[in-house]
């Protein structure tokens, strides 16, 4: 079967078609009214502990937050290129739960009109990461080197291997419930290249394993693919690790196969009936609903608001919390605490590592409302360049393997996605290697 297309729009079939303004409003309405009456009717009630609340507000903010809500899927034409798969991701998973969780959780506390500023200025960063894919391709020549993929088999050896030797003391299969503690132990035995191999190995190299085994139709690669991720859980007890294949084949569900609702749609939908179905499951469905609706769906608002609350009442990084920012400046104003762990003690007064999504990390706690400004503008570029890279590079394999950088993306600074999320391996990987060509069909 061949997956090589003339145009990311002609993975489904409605995405050739441009969408409705009509069908656009009803599926976006849908979705932020099911996220809302989760946050009111689920997470501020079970979870209101960690931090979700229901503060009251009026009606004309409700109709306020939908209209911010609204806006930006105005500018989204369908899966025109990879940009707009980043993009579609980030507003489902990123921006509505934050435009929603601030009206809640932060009106209260910061008033309406800074909270406002932030939804505001959100929604132009949106807008602006829909708009990516309307900025003309400049052709180049295409860079690739061909290598065998006999080399990305080594690295991945050596990086099993390595990860295997470290913690080989401590590899074993736990519950979800004993995931924190089996991670605990072993990060007193990590070092900083076992950080970064856990990272690239969760979220690109065996991803790309998985996903080579779904577009070539091998079971070999499935194997080695799922295998990887579970030796990862066994390792780090990362609950990602596990949930990341299923995320995998979820896609190549969608995107491989003639729907009659667009990508946006079936997506939005999806994840409407999927909340609604853990939700009425109650006790029954505890541990997926707290897997899904709060840690990958209702997360990075949260986490968003905690940013906004704790940096209007402490110093901005101003960058200081990139690596290579604070080696020239020094001006990191929270010592050795990573950023993460320092909101977990301000917010959980625990040892909690809050690391949050790109918009928070690097728009709120580098610079308030300036920051929001910026990283838009730093991803927006990133976005183009992505669009000019991926131009010749039109199978569902490429889709598929930009999967995980995304959702590394979703929940970590984007400078973090960068090196440690597998973004810049991600690009190497494409570089170096023609995998579509060099893996025969099983």
């Amino acid at each position: 079967m061949n997956y090589i297309f003339e145009n990311i729009d002609e993975i489904t079939y409605t995405d050739t078609q441009k969408e409705s303004v009509f069908k656009k409003t009803v599926f976006a309405v849908l979705y932020i009214w099911m996220y809302q009456y989760i946050h009111t009717h689920y997470l501020s009630g079970i979870w209101g502990y960690l931090g979700y609340l229901n503060n009251g507000i009026d009606f004309s903010n409700v109709i306020l937050f939908y209209i911010i809500g609204l806006i930006p899927i105005y500018f989204y034409s369908g899966l025109i290129k990879i940009s707009s798969y980043f993009s579609i991701l980030i507003y489902l998973l990123v921006y509505i739960p934050i435009v929603v969780t601030l009206s809640y959780n932060n009106t209260d506390i910061l008033g309406f009109e800074k909270v406002l500023y932030y939804q505001v200025l959100l929604a132009i960063g949106m807008i602006i990461f829909f708009v990516a894919d309307k900025i003309p391709i400049i052709r180049t020549k295409n860079l690739s080197f061909n290598f065998s993929m006999n080399w990305f088999h080594l690295f991945t050896l050596i990086v099993s291997v390595y990860l295997l030797v470290l913690f080989s003391g401590n590899i074993r299969l736990v519950g979800f419930d004993d995931a924190y503690q089996l991670r605990s132990e072993n990060y007193e035995a990590s070092d900083t290249i076992s950080a970064y191999f856990t990272m690239w190995a969760t979220y690109l190299i065996y991803p790309v394993y998985f996903s080579l085994g779904l577009v070539k139709n091998s079971k070999k690669y499935l194997f080695f693919g799922v295998l990887g991720h579970i030796l990862i859980y066994m390792i780090m007890g990362t609950k990602a690790s596990l949930v990341m294949p299923i995320v995998l084949l979820f896609f190549y569900f969608l995107l491989s196969k003639k729907w009659k609702l667009s990508f946006f749609q079936i997506l939005s939908l999806s994840v409407v009936l999927f909340t609604f179905l853990i939700y009425i499951g109650g006790d029954y469905l505890f541990i997926l609903g707290s897997l899904f609706i709060v840690r990958t769906l209702s997360m990075p608002g949260l986490l968003f608001s905690q940013y906004m609350s704790f940096f209007d009442s402490n110093p901005n990084t101003h960058y200081s919390h990139i690596g290579i920012i604070n080696s020239l400046t020094n001006a990191y104003p929270y010592g050795d605490e990573p950023l993460g762990m320092v909101v977990g003690w301000g917010i959980y007064n625990n040892g909690t590592n809050a690391n949050a999504n790109f918009w928070a990390t690097d728009g709120v706690a580098a610079n308030g409302l300036a920051g929001i400004i910026l990283i838009s503008l730093i991803v927006f570029a990133f976005l183009v360049f992505l669009n000019n890279f991926y131009n010749n590079k039109r199978s569902l394999l490429f889709i598929l393997v930009s999967t995980g950088p995304i959702f590394s993306l979703l929940n970590a600074s984007f400078f973090t996605t960068l090196v440690s999320g597998g973004l810049l391996l991600m690009i190497f990987f494409f570089i170096l290697f023609n995998p579509f060509e060099q893996i025969t069909v099983e």
